[in-house]
Order: structure tokens, then C-alpha cells, then sequence
């Protein structure tokens, strides 16, 4: 697996906090001082790109402002981490090019995320415009990849068996047979225009060294299959959203927190089905791994 371009955490571990989690925390008066304090500094807390853009959406300035210190006080002067769906194109690119490391966290030209999480109080109207929109891309472009993605899922499901079952459904799109050849190859195809289609064989030793973009895919499936075709539980409150944007995070960290439980559903089941580095907690057992109960 390619090296990665970031803070290196030598004492313990890696976390990284869906936002629901950090919203938990800055709620939790009574004991986030000492979470935080046994948190900080013997492990590392990267900041991803996403808890920011959706903090800055947060309506009342006076919370705003206190999510925003508090990412501030986490990151511990450590760079923001970038919006997955940017890391996996670069780490496609990088070995393409055969380059020893990934960079995951937010580029220089992109500089305001860093900005804003070492100096909170330069979030103006225009910055927090900015964010919206870079968000609104995130969200976008996961509606249309769903809505194209349930109509083929559907399709294939049919082909296969009235009632599958996740794992085998996911076993199955996962396989030489499946689509996530198609899928890779649309990703590869968008990043490098004038290249032609990988076999899966060529695919394989791409994933071997950036696994981001089979968690991604078997996340998105997961939500695929909850919300269009298992045949009970269908809805949009199963997990699906951008949530699972977090997904890819898991093959560079050691733990991702979250107290959204869907999400917890759809984060713990990739970390099994792929053995993981990364495994996920819930806000409740983070505390209790903090020792504060």
C-alpha cells in the first residue's frame, strides 16, 4: 500500500470523527474536557475536510464558533485530511506515476481549509459560500452516482436471484463478473482521458496499493443494497448519504468515530468484509476507550 504524505502519530493512534461525533463531543460539558485531554497529544487527530465544510453550515454562529475551536484544539496544529473522493483519484494518479507517497490531506491551493482550522475566526460569508458549494459537489455527485448505480443494481440483481443476501450481493459485484471492474475503469477513464479500459487482472495490483477506492465501491453498494433492493427496510434513512464518504478513510487511519448509527452500520461492515486498518467506534464506546465514564 502507498506511503501517505501526513502527521505521523509514533505513540498510539490514528482518529478521525465523523461530524456527528464532534457535534457529541462539544456537547458533552461534563467530560469533554478530560476526552480531550486524554485524546491530546499521544494520539493524533486528523480533521477531515468534510467535518469542516458542514460545521460551517451550522446555523447559530455561537455554536459554530465553538465546533469550530473545537476542531482547532483536536487537529493539534495537524493538516486538515482531504475530501475522500479527491484522495482516491490521487492515489490512483500516484501510482500510476509510480510515486512512493499519497498525499491525503488538503492541497495548497485549497489552502482555506487550513486556514480556517488554525484560525477560526477568518470564517466570513464568502468562505462559508465557498464550502457550501464544494459540499453541494460532494452530495451531487453521490445522488447522481446512486441513482445510475440503483437502476444497474436492480438490473443485475435480477439476473442473479430474487432474494440475495448482502454479502453474497457484494461478493458477487466485487468479483471479475461484477461491476466494479465498470466502475473502476469509469473512475480511471475520468482521470486519465485518453486511456483505455483495465482488465481486472491489470485492476488488481492498483487496489493492492490504494484499497481507498474498493471501500468506497463496497460502501456504495451497501447503500445500494439498502436502499433499493433489500426487501425489507427500504428507505432513505438507511445509510447512503454522504456518510459513507468516510468510508475510504478506513485503509489510512485506526479509528473512525461517529454517533450516527446508520453510519456505524455501513462503516463497520466494510472494516469486516475487508479487514481493515481502520475500525469504527461509536461515541459512547470512544468514551469508554478514553477511560471516562
Amino acid at each position: 500500500m502507498l506511503d501517505i504524505s501526513q502527521t505521523r502519530c509514533v505513540i498510539m493512534s490514528v482518529y478521525v470523527f465523523d461530524t456527528s461525533a464532534i457535534n457529541h463531543l462539544s456537547d458533552d460539558d461534563r467530560y469533554r474536557n478530560s476526552i480531550v485531554k486524554s485524546l491530546i497529544p499521544t494520539n493524533c487527530v486528523w480533521i477531515s475536510a468534510l467535518n469542516i465544510m458542514e460545521i460551517a453550515r451550522t446555523s447559530s454562529k455561537k455554536k459554530r464558533n465553538r465546533l469550530l475551536a473545537l476542531l482547532k484544539t483536536l487537529s493539534n496544529k495537524t493538516l486538515a485530511i482531504d475530501i475522500p473522493s479527491y484522495i482516491v483519484q490521487r492515489s490512483i494518479i500516484a501510482y500510476k506515476k509510480h510515486e512512493k507517497n499519497l498525499l491525503i490531506s488538503v492541497p495548497e491551493e485549497r489552502g482555506v481549509f487550513n486556514s480556517i482550522l488554525t484560525k477560526p475566526e477568518g470564517l466570513k460569508d464568502d468562505v462559508i459560500e465557498y464550502f457550501n458549494e464544494e459540499l453541494e459537489k460532494v452530495e451531487s455527485n453521490f445522488l447522481n452516482l446512486h441513482e445510475n448505480g440503483r437502476i444497474s443494481m436492480q438490473k443485475v440483481v435480477e439476473e442473479i436471484e430474487q432474494d440475495i443476501e448482502l454479502v453474497p450481493f457484494i461478493d458477487h459485484e466485487l468479483s471479475p463478473d461484477g461491476l466494479f471492474k465498470n466502475f473502476f475503469n469509469d473512475v480511471y477513464k475520468n482521470i486519465f482521458l485518453d486511456a483505455q479500459g483495465l482488465t481486472y487482472e491489470e485492476i488488481m495490483p492498483i487496489i493492492n496499493a490504494v484499497p481507498e477506492i474498493m471501500y468506497f465501491f463496497t460502501a456504495w453498494m451497501y447503500s445500494i443494497y439498502e436502499r433499493g433492493i433489500a426487501k425489507y427496510g427500504y428507505g432513505k434513512k438507511n445509510a447512503g448519504n454522504v456518510d459513507l464518504w468516510f468510508a475510504p478513510y478506513l485503509a489510512r487511519v485506526d479509528y473512525i468515530i461517529t454517533a450516527d448509527i446508520r453510519q456505524y452500520g455501513l462503516l463497520k461492515f466494510v472494516s469486516e468484509y475487508h479487514n481493515t486498518k481502520g475500525k469504527v467506534l461509536l461515541y459512547d464506546a470512544f468514551k469508554k476507550r478514553m477511560k471516562v465514564k
